[in-house]
């Protein structure tokens, strides 16, 4: 059984056979100032609404809910951001198969109907969907609703030591550098590390810290069972 210590913002859905997975996120989600007006102008208009994490819905309900209309289309990265939007809302929503957001983009271009495109973001993150808004000749909107801070240190290096894991899961560069000021890079060459995808694998090798486990495209699943079947020579 491998010992991993799961860095994302949220745990992992399922266990996977052959891991002890205990969560402790790098970085931790903070609400920003939601913009209630812009959003209720947007949502007088049949669109798109486009969310990325539980954490997204959650804030968009808790502020917009009141002003939806049941000819939007609900478009969900994950299959509990889908289900809490369709509990709360009864208009069920699309959850592509490939979690991701070129999975999201491709689901777009195949099954949807061209209608105005509004993304509730991660601030600081831009996932474009300007070219596809441009080629069905309407409007995208990107609308950050919360952004990320570094965990405390303390919470980091006490889940670390408790552990001591033989396995840290990565989900994203800045999620790199939070670990590392938490941890230093001596603690952490003690493990393997495994990274959700190229560019946190970068950070990584930046930071003098390769991974041993890399994703080719951004997939939480698919990092857990690579830490799983990835050979390890006995020590």
């Amino acid at each position: 059984m491998k010992t991993v210590l799961y860095t994302g913002t949220t745990p992992p859905q399922e266990p996977t056979p052959g891991l002890h997975v205990v969560h402790a996120p790098a970085l931790v989600r903070q609400a920003l100032p939601f913009p209630t007006p812009t959003v209720e102008d947007l949502l007088q208009t049949p669109s798109h609404l486009l969310f990325y994490s539980q954490f997204a819905a959650e804030l968009f309900l808790d502020h917009a809910a009141h002003c939806l209309l049941d000819v939007h289309h609900f478009w969900a990265v994950g299959a509990r951001t889908g289900a809490l939007l369709e509990d709360h809302t009864g208009i069920g929503a699309h959850v592509p198969g490939d979690q991701s957001f070129q999975g999201l983009l491709r689901a777009l271009e195949e099954r949807a109907t061209p209608a105005p495109l509004i993304s509730f973001s991660l601030q600081g993150i831009l996932r474009d969907f300007s070219p596809l808004a441009a080629q069905w000749g309407v409007a995208f909107h990107d609308i950050p609703i919360y952004e990320s801070a570094p965990a405390p240190p303390e919470a980091l290096r006490d889940a670390f030591d408790e552990l001591m894991p033989r396995w840290v899961a990565i989900t994203s560069a800045r999620g790199v550098d939070s670990l590392v000021d938490a941890l230093g890079t001596e603690h952490l060459q003690t493990c393997h590390l495994a990274a959700i995808g190229p560019s946190t694998a970068a950070r990584c090798d930046e930071l003098g810290l390769p991974a041993q486990v890399v994703c080719e495209t951004p997939d939480r699943r698919r990092l857990l069972d690579l830490i799983a079947a990835h050979h390890e020579d006995p020590t």
